[in-house]
């Protein structure tokens, strides 16, 4: 090996020497300056989140993940919590391993009804009057119950009527306000409530507001429960609570069929 050959040998290990050096002394600085810093827990996307995924969808998914970052690292917005997200909706991409941030969950009113729609979800609007639909009380986001109440006629052509559950846990994705709902006119047909339920349940919607009397119930927010299905008629109305022996009283006084 001639001496200039060493020479440039000797060179280039010094050089990549003098590298390894740098970076490994950038790369302590940085940890060092990193261990000054105060660290925090925010939530990253586990995984690709598509818009109109619901906070309910994500809670339950495990879609998002907390991660630990630098102060400085934080995003402007990043969740620390994900306390009340399952009301949400996200509004944009959330890409894996990006920070979630605030300003991409929306209320299910403030997004277009497409964005809240899913397999075989529709949207469909209810014309309801103040009381039924009750406006004012339930918003965007809300889940409610629907009963319905039918009249029937008897073979013996005596009118009667029953009241019976519809639907239940139905997401509102839009409700008219009380003071939007007072500028509006006395037709029905222009105060509304736009509800996600399924292609099947939005058939079932339609025959109850041609055919029937719909009626509205808030549930709770949180941990709402459901008693098994009843259907409320002349009958129960009139016998639930009695004794036996005041069921037969009654029956032949009012002439009303027993359960």
């Amino acid at each position: 090996m001639t001496y200039s050959i060493r020479n440039i040998i000797v060179a280039i290990v010094l050089a990549v020497c003098a590298t390894a050096g740098v970076l490994v002394y950038t790369s302590n600085v940085k940890n060092q300056a990193d261990a000054g810093q105060e660290r925090i827990k925010v939530y990253v996307a586990a995984r690709d989140i598509p818009p109109g995924t619901t906070g309910e969808q994500l809670l339950k998914g495990k879609m998002l993940v907390q991660r630990e970052v630098v102060r400085a690292d934080q995003a402007p917005g990043a969740l620390t919590s994900i306390a009340g997200l399952e009301n949400s909706v996200v509004s944009q991409t959330l890409y894996k391993g990006t920070q979630a941030v605030a300003p991409i969950f929306k209320a299910p009113g403030a997004v277009g009804a497409s964005l809240n729609l899913q397999g075989n979800m529709r949207a469909i609007q209810v014309p309801l009057d103040t009381n039924a639909g009750l406006i004012g009380v339930v918003k965007s986001g809300d889940h409610v119950d629907i009963l319905e109440a039918i009249k029937i006629t008897r073979p013996s052509g005596q009118e009667t009527g029953i009241v019976r559950p519809l639907l239940r846990n139905v997401l509102v994705l839009r409700a008219p306000a009380v003071e939007e709902d007072a500028r509006r006119t006395n037709d029905a047909d222009e105060r509304g409530v736009l509800l996600a339920v399924s292609d099947l349940e939005a058939a079932k919607v339609l025959w109850a507001k041609q055919n029937a009397i719909m009626w509205f119930l808030a549930r709770p927010e949180a941990q709402a429960t459901d008693s098994p299905f009843t259907v409320s008629t002349i009958s129960s109305e009139l016998l639930d609570g009695l004794t036996p022996k005041q069921q037969a009283a009654l029956i032949k006084d009012a002439q009303i069929e027993a359960k």
